[in-house]
This record gives C-alpha cells, sequence and structure tokens, in this order.
C-alpha cells in the first residue's frame, strides 16, 4: 500500500524547520530581536511555539505512519539517542552531559503518544487529553493570562513581517554577482545527479554518486574536462560511461538553469513563482473584502444596538 502523506503538514513542518533555523540563527547574538529569544518567564514569543509546533507534527503523523509497537520503541530510542549524540557533541563529557534536551523530550512524548494510540481506543484517548487540558481549562481561569500573552505574540510577529516587508520595499539585489557567488562551491551539483536520475534512468543514489566522484577527480586533476570526468565516473559505477559535452555540463551546472528547471508546485521557478505570487495576492484581496465586510457588519450591528438601547 503506497505511504499516505498529508501536504499540509508537510508544509507545515516545514515552516516550522525554517522557523527553528531563523531562530537558532538570529544574526548577532548581541543584539537579538525580541520575537527570535524565549520569552524570560512570563510571556510567549513566536519562538516559544516552535517547540509545541514540532509536537503537534508528531502527533498528527502517528496514525498516518501506521506505527507498530516494535517501530514505535526503535523510533523513541533512534530520536532520544541522536538527542544525546547532539548534546554531547564534540568532547561527550558524561559528568556534565545534559540528558533532557529537544529530541529526547521529543522521544518521550512520541513514545507514549503512540503507545496510547496503539492500546487505547478513542475513548480512552479522549479522557486522557481532556486530563491533560484540564490545568489550562476555565476552572482555574487562566484564560485571562494566556490570551494577552498570545495576543501579544501575534502582534509581535505582525511587526517582524512589516519590518521584513518595508526593508524588500527598498531593497537592491546586484543579480549578477549573486548569479556568479551561487556558481561557487558546486552549489548546483545536485541538479546534476537530478538529471542523471530523470534524463538517464540512473537510481538516485547511483547518480549522487557519480556527482561527488565528479567534483573528486576535478579536485585531483583540475585540468581535465568535466565531460571526462563524468564519463570515468559514471563508467566506474554503471559499466558503461554517460556522455555530456562540456556545453552542456556547463548549462545543467549553471544558476539559472538550476532555478528555471525546478517547474513544480512551490518550486523557484520564475513561472511559478509568479503563479505563487498571483495566487497569493488574490486570496489577500479575498481576505480583505471579507476584513470589510465583517467590519461593516459588526459596526452596523453596534450602531443598531446603541439605537434599541436609546429607544429604551
Amino acid at each position: 500500500m503506497p505511504q499516505r502523506r498529508l501536504r499540509s503538514l508537510d508544509a507545515f513542518r516545514g515552516l516550522t524547520i525554517a522557523a527553528m533555523v531563523l531562530v537558532n540563527n538570529p544574526g548577532t547574538w548581541a543584539a537579538v530581536y525580541a520575537p527570535l529569544t524565549h520569552a524570560r518567564w512570563h510571556g510567549l514569543t513566536p519562538t516559544d511555539v516552535i517547540f509545541p509546533f514540532f509536537l503537534f507534527i508528531v502527533g498528527v503523523a502517528i496514525p498516518l505512519s501506521r506505527p507498530t509497537a516494535g517501530r514505535v520503541l526503535r523510533r523513541a530510542a533512534v530520536i532520544f539517542a541522536l538527542g544525546i549524540v547532539l548534546n554531547g557533541l564534540p568532547r561527550f563529557d558524561w559528568a556534565t552531559i545534559r540528558i533532557p534536551g529537544v529530541l529526547q523530550r521529543i522521544a518521550v512524548c512520541y513514545l507514549i503518544a503512540a503507545l496510547l494510540f496503539l492500546t487505547t481506543g478513542w475513548r480512552t484517548q479522549a479522557i486522557v487529553t481532556a486530563v491533560h487540558n484540564t490545568p489550562f481549562g476555565d476552572i482555574v481561569d487562566t484564560e485571562d493570562d494566556l490570551q494577552p500573552l498570545v495576543f501579544a505574540m501575534f502582534r509581535d510577529a505582525t511587526r517582524a513581517v512589516t519590518l521584513v516587508a518595508a526593508a524588500m520595499t527598498t531593497a537592491e539585489f546586484d543579480a549578477p554577482c549573486l548569479e556568479a557567488r551561487a556558481a561557487d562551491g558546486w552549489t548546483t551539483l545536485t541538479e546534476l545527479a537530478d538529471t542523471l536520475a530523470r534524463d538517464e534512468g540512473v537510481p538516485f543514489k547511483t547518480a549522487h554518486a557519480i556527482a561527488a566522484r565528479l567534483v573528486a577527480g576535478r579536485q585531483r586533476a583540475p585540468e581535465r574536462s568535466l565531460a571526462d570526468l563524468l564519463a570515468d565516473a559514471s563508467a566506474e559505477l554503471l559499466g558503461a560511461p554517460i556522455r555530456y559535452s562540456d556545453e552542456d555540463l556547463a548549462r545543467i551546472l549553471s544558476p539559472r538553469h538550476f532555478v528555471e528547471v525546478r517547474r513544480t508546485f512551490g518550486g523557484p521557478a520564475p513561472e511559478e513563482t509568479a503563479r505563487a505570487a498571483q495566487a497569493s495576492a488574490d486570496e489577500l484581496a479575498s481576505d480583505r473584502a471579507w476584513l470589510t465586510a465583517a467590519t461593516g457588519a459588526l459596526a452596523a450591528a453596534e450602531r443598531m444596538l446603541a439605537e434599541r438601547a436609546a429607544a429604551l
């Protein structure tokens, strides 16, 4: 049975990872924009929701992955072990290593949630969820404290997006320089592997191995042409050479081709980004129209309420 994918979850996972990279690399730690840091104690910032977002993603993915008890235990152990390894690098001082890291917590949460999913029915799961959420319910009146914090989080996120939008409006980019820099360091080498897999039917892993050998060969013998190096690398791994001209390889490895060939949904090709931008603009116009109508309806209702109150 083919593996099921939930595109919305994949997109949300990608956005969460991008946000994680942003808050972990905010530029200079001497002057970090406040929403990119954790709240010291009382408060809530966009940074504070990244870890809960990962837990949400893990939970949603559990029923989609059709887990077994053995697979759950194995995955939890692997995630926990990876967390220990990351916390221990590079010295692995077991006397001071931090056990309860981020990945370790995700592993424990995944283990408990997945085992509950496997061993209990929906009624038990509903009871567990209700008991877990009890401290956050109305019975302790915590919503009065939480709602302002959530509002402040969205307010700060809006400020951050507005700041970026203002900067982009007046930003100037040296496109030729960016294109030239993009070609440095074999950045576009993956497109050669994609071309071999797409056009020549080479297995994906083998195609990347050929590309890696081409780079290694060029470093050993920079005077040799890329066409000869590709023929040698492919002959070593496939038993027969794959031949492209130097002109073809230059085109395949060019940053412009790297961008233009990626026309799938969400890709960076100009026509796809133009389509996505237009779709976003249309959706924004629709949202603004709805907001205008809703605001007008609320204002009319408020005037009607005032008029009827005055008539009493």
